[in-house]
């Protein structure tokens, strides 16, 4: 799932949002998610608020992350 954390056109992804998406993927059937900081905003807090809310849905070891560090 790209831009998990944060979006160029809207900013800040709600929670809810992506919780939802990751329901959905599960019902679909997928086995394993990634959640992505396409845009490389993240900060380790948001990427704790998000998992932490993920991991309430679907298990954490069929979780996976990709992470851009673009603002250093």
């Amino acid at each position: 799932m790209s831009c998990a954390l944060d979006c160029p056109y809207q900013g800040e992804v709600p929670v809810a949002s992506v919780v939802d998406v990751v329901e959905r993927f599960a019902a679909l059937g997928c086995e394993e998610i990634d959640i992505a900081d396409t845009i490389g905003v993240g900060t380790p807090k948001r990427t704790r608020e998000v998992f932490a809310a993920v991991t309430r849905v679907f298990p954490r070891e069929r979780l996976s992350g990709h992470f851009h560090d673009t603002y250093g």
